[in-house]
C-alpha cells in the first residue's frame, strides 16, 4: 500500500514538475515577446520623435518665410509711397 501511495506521489510531482516547466516555457516565450514589442514601441517612438521635429522645422520656416515676405511687401509699399511723393 506503501509503495502504490509513493507511486502515487511520484507521477503526482512529476506531472506538476512538467507543468511547472510548461509554465515557466510559456513565461519566457512570453517575455521575449514583450521585449520585441518594447524595441518596436522604441522604434516607432523615435520615428515619431523625427517627425515631429521634422515638421516642427518646417512649420517654423515657413511662418519665417511668410515674415520676410510681409517685410518686402511693406518695403516696397514704402518704396512705392516715397515715389508717388
Amino acid at each position: 500500500m506503501l509503495r502504490a501511495r509513493d507511486g502515487e506521489l511520484k507521477k503526482t510531482v512529476e506531472m506538476e514538475l512538467v507543468m511547472i516547466k510548461r509554465e515557466r516555457s510559456s513565461a519566457q516565450e512570453k517575455e521575449k515577446e514583450y521585449l520585441q514589442k518594447l524595441k518596436e514601441l522604441e522604434i516607432l517612438k523615435s520615428e515619431l520623435n523625427k517627425r515631429v521635429s521634422e515638421t516642427e522645422h518646417k512649420v517654423r520656416s515657413d511662418i519665417q518665410r511668410s515674415y520676410k515676405d510681409e517685410d518686402y511687401d511693406i518695403h516696397r509699399r514704402k518704396l512705392a509711397l516715397n515715389e508717388d511723393e
